[in-house]
Order: structure tokens, then C-alpha cells, then sequence
């Protein structure tokens, strides 16, 4: 199979689906800036992931199944935002490998988790968070 993602803003948590996607078995292209219809028909997508605001589906006519990251009110339309929708993508990890008790799952539960690197971070968020007890 092979995905397009389609950033049209920065967002870090559809830059982070996008991360976990690059790291399967597929193949994943990566777009940003100008859309060209020769650039997305070549790479040929099976599906299309993008995160362009007020659009019901990528503007590129192709047989790709268009999956919004929006707040549009399309059935193909997620969001990382907005709790309420009926699409919302909750917060989520993946404990791979584990033989954990569903009774033992909250004390895995976080306010915040991050995994990656600290470049996207402003330098004094960082100094911050190496500098605790």
C-alpha cells in the first residue's frame, strides 16, 4: 500500500502519525508547499492523509481514499483536536512486546508524554525539563 501525507500546516501531532506510518511495512511519501497533480498521480497513492483545513477531500482528483485531518464534517474527516466530534483520535501509546494486566494500564496513563527528539522544543523549554530533580 502506499500513503501520501499531505502537511499543508506544521502541526506536531499529524507530524507525529506521520512519523509512526514511515515506520511500517509501507510506503509513504511526504508532500508539503504547492500541490502538482503530476507529483501525486506519479507516486499513485493508495490513500491520502493531509491536513488541510475546510476540505472534504484532497483537491488532486485521484482513486485514493482521502482521510482528512480537519475539522470538516466528512465521514472521512478525523480530528486531534476537538474532543466532542464523533472522529476525534484520542491520545494514545503502544506497549509492544509487554504482558501487561488491563488492572496495571493507569499507571501508564500521563499528562504528557513525548518521544522523540528535542529539536522541535525552544531551547529554554529544554533546558527546563533537563534541568529537574
Amino acid at each position: 500500500m502506499k500513503i501520501l501525507c499531505y502537511r499543508n500546516t506544521y502541526e506536531y501531532n499529524f507530524e507525529a502519525m506521520i512519523g509512526i506510518l514511515s515506520k511500517t511495512k509501507h510506503k509513504v511519501g511526504y508532500l508539503h508547499g504547492q500541490i502538482e497533480d503530476k507529483t501525486v498521480k506519479d507516486f499513485n497513492p493508495d490513500i491520502i492523509l493531509h491536513n488541510i483545513d475546510n476540505v472534504e477531500s484532497f483537491p488532486i482528483k485521484t482513486n485514493a481514499i482521502s482521510i482528512n485531518i480537519n475539522e470538516t464534517l466528512s465521514d472521512r474527516s478525523f480530528t486531534l483536536k476537538n474532543q466532542l466530534s464523533a472522529n476525534y483520535i484520542k491520545p494514545f501509546i503502544l506497549l509492544k512486546d509487554t504482558d501487561i494486566k488491563e488492572s496495571e494500564i493507569n499507571k501508564f496513563t500521563s499528562d504528557v508524554v513525548y518521544i522523540g527528539s528535542p529539536f522541535i522544543f525552544h531551547r529554554d523549554i529544554v533546558s527546563f525539563l533537563t534541568n529537574q530533580d
